[in-house]
């Protein structure tokens, strides 16, 4: 996605974070977000958090990892493939994301999210997110 002046990220960051009421730590590669329950993130399984809110936050938690070891110049295009397994339902406040990149080439990155309930540790959610970037300009 480009446009006139350049590329354009696709995912609306800060809108998303305060919409999830989404706290982010990330550095070298790695990214841990925080998610308050609220009307609007709950909505599930048993008042769970919902499962599209819960995609939503793998995808932003990989963009937030990738955002750590982008070059100057580089881009994240936008995501080429998300994939989420709901192992179970989500009812920590915070839930908490944590993404890691796994590889990151020229042109495609992979990251992988462990999605948990922080007052027990339950894994509720593992994903995978492949991102595009715009490689670095060469010198």
């Amino acid at each position: 996605m480009t446009s006139p002046a350049g590329p354009v990220s696709p995912l609306p960051l800060d809108g998303l974070l305060e919409a999830f009421s989404t706290s982010v730590e990330a550095a070298d590669g790695v990214a841990r977000l925080a998610m308050r329950r609220t009307d609007v993130t709950v909505g599930g399984v048993r008042n769970s958090i919902n499962g599209g809110v819960l995609a939503a936050l793998v995808e932003l938690a990989g963009h937030c990892a990738l955002g750590t070891l982008l070059e100057p110049g580089e881009v994240i295009e936008g995501t080429v493939d998300l994939s989420v397994s709901y192992l179970r339902a989500s009812l920590g406040d915070p839930t908490v994301a944590e993404a890691r990149v796994l590889r990151k080439g020229s042109r495609l990155c992979v990251c992988s999210v462990e999605v948990r309930n922080s007052e027990n540790g339950d894994l509720n959610v593992i994903g995978k997110v492949s991102l595009g970037l715009v490689p670095r300009p060469r010198a």
